[in-house]
């Protein structure tokens, strides 16, 4: 186990926060990944993250509605770089630095996406080369996904091999007629992942509920 690996665990077991242990990663079928011209012209803006999987570890609070500032760096016709400002209460999250998302696309429908993530108030650094995306069809929600190797032996001893770290992404609607729409697009994604994460964590657990859960007042 790496060393950044080491500090999530213990973080993970003095907190009291978990991201949720699985058999198996979701499926590429199920998540439908995005291709990287469609997250190169549709990722940058506001998103507020509604949904959310069981916080990996206390990056912000698990009821704070986030909204995530994602503004380009750089691009060109294959690669893009992306800094995330995670906001809360339209301030900054206290001791958390802006994220990096990195888009490779080095041969024609070989996209590559990573995520690099620092929280110093928590002395972790993660770099997350595998960060799984989607949109709805509009492009007004967006789910990121990775799935990551579990390091808690009384879990693997379970079969639970691997952990989930799934968030769901909201841009700002301005009129309730769109709202509407693009709750139904919400519901749609969280009821498709859904039936698959039921199927992968433990036969007690019910953690794929959580993805029903609003941390946004703006979406039900």
């Amino acid at each position: 186990m790496s060393i950044s690996q080491s500090l999530i665990v213990v973080s993970l077991m003095l907190c009291g926060v978990v991201s949720e242990p699985v058999k198996s990663c979701l499926s590429e079928e199920v998540f439908q990944k995005a291709s990287c011209s469609d997250i190169r012209d549709f990722v940058s803006g506001p998103w507020a993250e509604v949904r959310r999987l069981a916080l990996p570890f206390p990056m912000y609070s698990d009821d704070d509605c986030v909204v995530w500032e994602v503004s380009p760096h750089f691009m060109n016709s294959t690669d893009a770089e992306f800094h995330l400002q995670a906001l809360v209460h339209g301030a900054p999250v206290e001791g958390m630095m802006p994220a990096v998302l990195k888009v490779e696309e080095k041969t024609p429908g070989d996209c590559k996406v990573g995520m690099h993530i620092e929280v110093p108030k928590l002395a972790i650094t993660k770099s997350i080369d595998d960060w799984w995306i989607t949109f709805d069809d509009d492009h007004q929600v967006m789910v990121g996904y990775v799935c990551v190797p579990n390091h808690i032996e009384t879990e693997l001893e379970q079969g639970l091999q691997f952990r989930n770290m799934l968030f769901i992404y909201l841009k700002p609607q301005l009129t309730s007629g769109k709202v509407k729409r693009v709750k139904n697009d919400l519901d749609k994604i969280v009821d498709r992942l859904s039936s698959e994460l039921r199927t992968l964590e433990e036969e007690t657990k019910e953690n794929w509920k959580e993805l029903k859960k609003s941390k946004c007042k703006m979406v039900v």
